[in-house]
Parts: C-alpha cells; sequence; structure tokens
C-alpha cells in the first residue's frame, strides 16, 4: 500500500520527465550568474547581485576630476606665448674688439698686446658655458684683474649682439611693425636676448609682493592672436658671421626660445622651449594651447592629493609660480654653495652676482642646480648619489592649479635667398618690401588652430551628487562594463598595431665624456685620368692612332654607366680597332693606377703611415677604389690603423696626396662607392690644389633588444643580417648594388664588368655594355615604389649602425704640386648621438595588454582560467550529472508531503494507480 507521499511524488514524476535542452538552458543560467558573482573581472558581480548598490563607492584616494569643456576657448582670448630670439655668437666681435681697446689702455694691463687681450677675453664664454675648459684658454682669475672694477650684466650686455643688429623686419597680425617697437632687449638663461610679449615686471630683482605686472586673471594682459593664415608673429633675421667671437653652442644661426609670458626663459624651472634657426630657412611654428581653470572649491583638498598650488597659497613666493618657486630653489641652492648667483637668472636682495672669480665653484654646482630630483621619499644618507650628478630637491614646488599650457610644432623649409633677392617689391608681401635676404631667416610664429583645449578642475563629490539619483543601477553597470570592454578592446588593438608599426623609438644621448669616435670610411676612387689614358694608347695602337679611342678607353676603364663612344664606335659593322672584340676587363686594368701610383705622404694625427697597407683596393661597380676602415674589404691579417677620437686624442685629422685624379668618398664602415652616391657626399680632386674638409659625426647606438625585432620592424638592417652575394657585409648601398646587379641581368643578361663577386662568364663584353647604356635611365637611378619616373625600385633598408655623416666646411686653395693635397678632419668631437630604443618588444605588448586588462577588467591570467572552468568545464559536467535525477527531490529536496502548505487530491491519485495497475 502507498502512502500519500509516495503516491503523489509518482504522480509528478510522470508529468515532469527530465528534458535535456532544458536542463542546459537552467544550467547556464544559473553558471553564467554564479560566474558573474564570483569572477574577478570588475563589475561583473554589479549586473547579477540585487543587494550590492553600484554607489558604494569612496572617492577620497582621487578627490579631484578633470574635464573637457566640449566647446573650448577661443584663441583670441588666450595671450599669445613670449618669443625670444638669440644668437648662438653670444658675443660681438666688434665689442670685444673695442672693450679690448680700452683694456689695453689701463696700466694694469701693459704686458698684453691687442692679440693677447681678445685670447684672454674669449674667456668671457665660461660665463655661458660652465663646464670645464681647457685652462691655456680660460684664465679666470688673470680676466678678472684685467677686467678690474666691472658690473657682470652690464658687461654681457653691452658685449651682446642687440636686436637692431639681428632683427631685420617684423609683422605682428599681418601689420608691419618697428622690430625695436615689439622686442625688448632682456635677461633670459641664454642671457641677454630679443624678447616678444614678456610681461615679467624686471630683469634685475626676483619678483616680489610689490610688483604690479601680473594679475590673477590669466587672461587679462599680454599681446593676442588669432587664428588665420597670416596672423601671429613674423621676423626676418640676420644671422650675420663677420661678428662671430663666441658661440655657446657649435652651430651657425639662432635659437627661438617659447615661454609663458610670465615664467623667466629657463629650461630646468618651468614651461620652456627652445629650437635652433638654422641658416637661410623659414621657420614655421604651429602654436596650440591648452587652458586649465581650477575651481576654488578645491582648495580644502590637501597640497599632497590636488598636486598644485594657487597662486596666493605658497608661504615661499608672495605670487606663486611653478617656474618662479623652480627658480628660487635653483638660486638659494648656488647661493648657499658658491655665495653668489649666475648673471643669468634674476637677483634676489642682498645677493652678489657671480664674476670670473666664481667660475670655479659653479664648475663644480652649476649641472647640480639645474638638475630637479622628483619629490620622494627621503633617500638614505649611505644611497645619495655623488654631489654633481644627484640634483637638487624641491619638494615646495607643485603645478598651479590654473595655467595656460602651450605645445609647439615647428617645421623648416629652405630658402633661397639669391632667388628671393630678385624678386620685385611689386610681388612681395608688404613687411617684406624693401628686404635683402642674403645670410638671412624668417620666423613664424602663429596658432596651429582656432580653438585652445579648456579644462575645469573640480571636486569629485559634485560629479557624486550628480549621479546618485540613478535608480537603474544595475543598467548602469551594463553601460559602464560594455564601455569597458570595449575601451579595452580598442587600446589592445592600438597597441598591437603600434607594435607592429612602431616597434623603436629613437632618443638623443648627450653623455658624451667617454665616448670614442671611429673615423669615417675614406674611399679613393681614379676619375678621368686623361694622361694615363693617352699613355697607355699610345703604347697600344701607337702615336698616330684615332684620338676617339681614347674617349672609348675612357668610358670603359672610368665606368659611369653611360658608354656613348662605345655605343657609337664598337659596333660590328665598323669597330674601331677592332674595340667590339675587346676583353674590356683587361683594357679597363691597363689603365687604371695602382695605389702606389696613386697615393702618398699619409698622416694621422700628424703620424705618417704607409698608404698602401691601410689604403686596400676594394672592387666597386665603378672600378678599383682604395679604401681605408672598410669592413668590406676582403682581406685577412691586414694592417689596421685605430683612428679614433676621443677625449685624450682630440679630434682625429687625415692627410694625404691624391697623385692622380679621382673622386673621393666619405661615409659609414659598411657603405661602398656606387653610382648613385650624391655628388655632394663626394670630393673631386685634382693636382696643384689643396683639399680641405671639415666634417661632424653622429653616431647610432642600438638597444640590445633591436636584434629581436625583425628589419622590416625596426625599419634598418644589421651589418650581418646580410641578404647580397656582391659584398660580405649589408649596408643601404650594398644593396642598391645588388639591385642593379639583378636589374642588369634581367634586362641585358649579364652585368656590369665591374660588379664585384660575379663569375666572369656573367660579366658584359662589348655587345653587354652597348645594352646596358640603352637602359641607362632605368638603372642609373634609384625611385620611390610610387614613383612613375625611370629608375630601379630597390627595397633597401639602411643600416642600424650607420652614423649621420656632415660636411661643415669645405676649403679649396691652389699649391704649386702636380698632385692634389687632401685633409679631411672631425671638426669637433660629437656632443651627442642617437640611440634606437625598443620601446615595444613582445615583453611591452604582454605588459600592455595585460596592464590594459587589469585596468579596465580588473583581469588577470588566473581569470581566463576561471572562465574555462566556470563556464565550460563546470556546467557540463553539471549537466550529465542531473540528466535523470528525480525532479520531486531537484525541486522539494527531502520535504515530506505533509510540510507543505496544500492538500493533494488523495482521491484522484489513488483513481491513477488503479488504472495504471489494469494496464
Amino acid at each position: 500500500m502507498y502512502s500519500n507521499s509516495q503516491l503523489y511524488r509518482r504522480g509528478y514524476r510522470r508529468k515532469a520527465k527530465p528534458n535535456e535542452l532544458n536542463i542546459i538552458k537552467e544550467s547556464a543560467k544559473a553558471v553564467g550568474k554564479e560566474y558573474c558573482i564570483e569572477a574577478s573581472i570588475n563589475g561583473l558581480k554589479h549586473l547579477v547581485d540585487d543587494n550590492t548598490s553600484w554607489l558604494e563607492r569612496k572617492y577620497y584616494r582621487a578627490p579631484l576630476v578633470t574635464t573637457q569643456m566640449p566647446e573650448g576657448i577661443s584663441v583670441s582670448k588666450i595671450i599669445f606665448p613670449a618669443v625670444g630670439i638669440c644668437t648662438n655668437n653670444r658675443i660681438s666681435k666688434r665689442a670685444t674688439t673695442e672693450l679690448a681697446r680700452k683694456l689695453l689702455k689701463e696700466e694694469r694691463n701693459k704686458m698684453y698686446d691687442a692679440e693677447e687681450m681678445l685670447s684672454l677675453l674669449v674667456g668671457l664664454g665660461s660665463f655661458y658655458n660652465i663646464d670645464p675648459m681647457d685652462d691655456d684658454v680660460v684664465r679666470p682669475m688673470q680676466l678678472h684683474r684685467a677686467l678690474g672694477e666691472y658690473d657682470v650684466n652690464e658687461l654681457i650686455q653691452s658685449l651682446t649682439p642687440h636686436c637692431e643688429d639681428i632683427l631685420l623686419r617684423c609683422a605682428w597680425n599681418q601689420q608691419p611693425k618697428n622690430c625695436s617697437d615689439v622686442f625688448d632687449f632682456r635677461l633670459t638663461m641664454n642671457g641677454y636676448c630679443c624678447t616678444f610679449n614678456y610681461l615679467r615686471g624686471t630683469d634685475d630683482m626676483f619678483m616680489d609682493s610689490t610688483e604690479s605686472t601680473r594679475s590673477t586673471d590669466m587672461l587679462e594682459y599680454g599681446n593676442k592672436s588669432s587664428f588665420d593664415f597670416d596672423q601671429g608673429l613674423k621676423i626676418l633675421l640676420l644671422l650675420n658671421e663677420d661678428d662671430d667671437f663666441y658661440y655657446n653652442i657649435p652651430l651657425q644661426g639662432a635659437q627661438l626660445q617659447l615661454s609663458d609670458i610670465y615664467d623667466f626663459p629657463d629650461a630646468p624651472s618651468g614651461s620652456f622651449s627652445m629650437q635652433i634657426i638654422s641658416p637661410n630657412v623659414q621657420m614655421t611654428v604651429m602654436v596650440t594651447a591648452s587652458l586649465t581653470v581650477a575651481s576654488r572649491d578645491i582648495q580644502h583638498v590637501p597640497v599632497k592629493l590636488r598636486q598644485c598650488l594657487f597662486y596666493d597659497e605658497s608661504p615661499y613666493l608672495p605670487y606663486y609660480t611653478y617656474s618662479d618657486c623652480m627658480l628660487k630653489c635653483r638660486m638659494s641652492f648656488l647661493l648657499a654653495n658658491c655665495n653668489c648667483t649666475p648673471f643669468n637668472i634674476p637677483k634676489m636682495a642682498n645677493t652678489r652676482t657671480c664674476d670670473m672669480r666664481d667660475i670655479p665653484c659653479l664648475r663644480i654646482y652649476y649641472a647640480q642646480s639645474i638638475t630637479v630630483r622628483p619629490n620622494i621619499d627621503q633617500i638614505p644618507v649611505e644611497l645619495e648619489m655623488n654631489t654633481v650628478d644627484e640634483g637638487i630637491s624641491c619638494p615646495m614646488c607643485y603645478p598651479t592649479c590654473s595655467k595656460t599650457a602651450y605645445n609647439y610644432d615647428f617645421n623648416n623649409v629652405k630658402i633661397y635667398p639669391e632667388y628671393l633677392n630678385t624678386v620685385q617689391d611689386t610681388d612681395r608681401v608688404d613687411w617684406l618690401q624693401g628686404a635683402n635676404f642674403t645670410g638671412t631667416s624668417i620666423v613664424h610664429v602663429k596658432y596651429g588652430k582656432e580653438t585652445a583645449d579648456r579644462y575645469g578642475q573640480n571636486v569629485i563629490m559634485k560629479w557624486f551628487d550628480l549621479i546618485k539619483n540613478i535608480m537603474f543601477s544595475r543598467l548602469s553597470w551594463l553601460i559602464f562594463v560594455v564601455l569597458c570592454w570595449y575601451s579595452s578592446f580598442e587600446l589592445i588593438a592600438a597597441q598591437y598595431d603600434a607594435y607592429q608599426n612602431n616597434p623603436i623609438s629613437f632618443v638623443v644621448e648627450t653623455t658624451y665624456r667617454d665616448w670614442d669616435t671611429y673615423f669615417p670610411s675614406i674611399a679613393i676612387c681614379e676619375n678621368d685620368n686623361t694622361a694615363r689614358i693617352e699613355a697607355v694608347s699610345d703604347r697600344i695602337f701607337g702615336e698616330d692612332h684615332d684620338f676617339n679611342i681614347e674617349e672609348v678607353l675612357k668610358e670603359i676603364s672610368y665606368f659611369k654607366g653611360f658608354t656613348y663612344y662605345v655605343g657609337e664606335l664598337c659596333t660590328p659593322e665598323d669597330p674601331l680597332e677592332d674595340c667590339d672584340k675587346w676583353n674590356v676587363t683587361h683594357y679597363a686594368n691597363l689603365v687604371r693606377s695602382s695605389c702606389e701610383e696613386s697615393l702618398s705622404n699619409c698622416f694621422w694625427n700628424g703620424v705618417q703611415f704607409k698608404c698602401c697597407d691601410i689604403f686596400r683596393p676594394m672592387p666597386t661597380e665603378i672600378g678599383v677604389c682604395f679604401v681605408a676602415n672598410s669592413i668590406q674589404v676582403r682581406e685577412k691579417n691586414r694592417v689596421k690603423l685605430n683612428m679614433i677620437s676621443n677625449k685624450t686624442t682630440g679630434p682625429g685629422v687625415l692627410n694625404f696626396n691624391v697623385m692622380v685624379p679621382a673622386k673621393i668618398y666619405v661615409s659609414n664602415e659598411e657603405e661602398v662607392p656606387s653610382l648613385t652616391v650624391i655628388g655632394l657626399d663626394t670630393m673631386s680632386v685634382g693636382p696643384e690644389t689643396f683639399y680641405r674638409r671639415i666634417i661632424s659625426i653622429r653616431n647610432i647606438e642600438n638597444d640590445a633588444g633591436a636584434r629581436l625585432i625583425s628589419p622590416e620592424k625596426r625599419k634598418c638592417r644589421y651589418v650581418d643580417e646580410n641578404f647580397v652575394d656582391v659584398y660580405p657585409f649589408y649596408s643601404y648601398t650594398a644593396c642598391t648594388v645588388q639591385c642593379r646587379k639583378i636589374a642588369q641581368l634581367k634586362l641585358c643578361n649579364c652585368t656590369n664588368f665591374y660588379m664585384p663577386n660575379v663569375p666572369e662568364q656573367m660579366k658584359c663584353d662589348i655587345k653587354g655594355i652597348i645594352c646596358l647604356n640603352k637602359y641607362i635611365n632605368d638603372l642609373s637611378a634609384l625611385k620611390a615604389k610610387w614613383s612613375s619616373r625611370p629608375g630601379l625600385d630597390c627595397d633597401c633598408l639602411p643600416s642600424c649602425t650607420e652614423a649621420e655623416i656632415s660636411i661643415v666646411k669645405d676649403f679649396k686653395r691652389p699649391i704649386n704640386e702636380s698632385y692634389a693635397s687632401v685633409q679631411i678632419e672631425l671638426g669637433v668631437l660629437p656632443s651627442e648621438r642617437y640611440r634606437r630604443n625598443v620601446v615595444r618588444g613582445i615583453l611591452d605588448l604582454v605588459v600592455s595588454t595585460g596592464g590594459t586588462g587589469g585596468l579596465f577588467l580588473g583581469a588577470s591570467i588566473l581569470s581566463f582560467v576561471e572562465l574555462l572552468y566556470i563556464l565550460l568545464i563546470r556546467p557540463f559536467c553539471d549537466v550529465y550529472s542531473r540528466i535523470g535525477d528525480d525532479p520531486w527531490y531537484l525541486k522539494f529536496g527531502t520535504r515530506r508531503l505533509e510540510d507543505n502548505h496544500f492538500k493533494p487530491n488523495i482521491g484522484g491519485i489513488k483513481k491513477s494507480v488503479k488504472q495504471i495497475k489494469k494496464r
């Protein structure tokens, strides 16, 4: 007999048979909710947890919020930045000569003549370059005695080139202006310069509370401009080399300084940007501004949390700016150590300006004074760095809460003064009419867009109050979670794209004290030696030969790609001297001179060496050249000369005599002479002439991780990543030679007979040379992939180690000798070099991807394990374990029927049971 509970359970089991699809749906729903509750990814639990409010957040760790105002602000309402022009020649030769003339009249200077006095006055440059110099050149105490009683600021001001000497024409907002009306001669970090829109009250004393030119309204004073093509400040500069006496940096031209109108123009102290203005260029500076206005509501937030100060908030300054705070901190440091301040910063009351007697002290402490350490926890004394390199700490200095920030984009275009001088005044803009452009440059500073970004800074509590009334918290969290996932995806995609396309960055290093600079490769290639051709022609063909044969010999021996006479005179129909059957390599070797016939009297830094021991023959596509310092020479155990320049040896000088007409190539050690080397990079030398070339070198250092980046991504190849067969090491020119070789084989089924490392059967005979001449336009020039003009499309990358070799100056004068005398020298030791850094390696990609996931989602690698386990493994195990379970047990567990609050129809159930038994 069945009990009431058993009867009801059997009836329910019959009505509710388990369905596998329903079980899967219910399981997926339960597991999805379980995952959202248990997952470590941020925000998911708020989508399913009814008891947790998303307003339960605290704002104390980030009490401020900065928002961008969508409308921005017109640049016409923002003060134009201060502009300064400083010539790199900081001391005028005319003014120095006049000073020397006056000093020689003093009794204390009777022991000097004019030349010695000028040499002594070179030491005034130590006011600009504090770094240690040669004691034979700079004699501070001797110069101090020679100057007698002097005021440093007045002395430097009188010796500096003035604005009227360098500013020829000016225009402001399309209106021509007298430069003297818009520019002032003011003190900056580079000494006295011509400044525009610089509103600081005085150069003599540090700002105090009585200064009245400052205003709390950052939009009130100063010149303003608008966004238009021809608006802004335009200047025509005269960069006069005749008055040069002392350069603070070894470059001709001037420095363009840009800064906030109230800040002292000083790089270590605040908003400052500087760019070199080279001669004969037009520099356009596009200015973009952003304005940040802070609410006074944030003033109750502690300074350490908001990390900024208002103008009236600092006990350190009566009117606070970050620039003045940093400047005063540096001045206090120098006062404490040298008891004076340099002339090129404003003074404080009752302080002394450093003179020549203080130069030794400034050399010790000046480098430290311009290096400011970040505000971090106190470093133990035993871990402090040395005195000079550690920098100074200014913990009292914070950025200003309300400020205008400027960004600058510089663009240079070369101008041609000779052409501009020929332009009629009627065709010139009004402010340049009548101007002489010889030795000038043009500067145009203007706004780059019509509106400036405007930001507001306020306490986050107001935003908290605004959103606390949102009732649909689950919908809000859903929106935020979707936005976070979308942002995370976009950032990861951008990071992967940057890894694929921009994994390398270039920086400039200036730690040059211990660098060794290797002298570049010097290649000497004989060129159009007419005397040699005549002599060989007389010996082979007799003195009464046809002179056209000399032109044929010249085109073959000094092959340049085009062979007009060979094509005209060596045809099979009527060849001259049977030249159509010549062995071209044999005849070319007869004409070319040997090393002993080409070079003599070789010196390195004044020490003679055997020319042909160092200048070794190297096959090139233009013939055999004699090369020094090249890694492409295929010789073992060859003599090497250490051509190194450093602070011990000084800049290197190479002298040699060239006995034949030749071209000289100055290039990197992996580069080779070729048909497509730019003509400006070569020197064509001939007899009875002295040639002198001064060069500068900027080397490239590579991060060790750069080798792990593919050449296509790093956009360069190392010399040992060689795929060409014409030379043992890779270089850009070696790649172009390989490219030309392949093209020659494709077009004419042979290569240039001078082509290196090519079997004899592949070299062109006379017929092949005529074929190469036919395709001269396609073979003699390089072109870009997108270009439609004739030329070679060579997919060649530069070498990763090639240095930047620049020509500083070329000199040439006649001599009474039958040879050419050549001197190639390094102008100065390099003060900077490039470094190729890996900024986005595979490890960086992993870290940045993980950081993005952690930032937006709070995810880690364990989150993916968690995802696999909760969503995939556990659900299927649960599904198959539940199929066939008793529905009564799933719904009611171990409860008895009598525990429920309803009474089942027992009679109906008994009747159903009897019917089942009858069946």
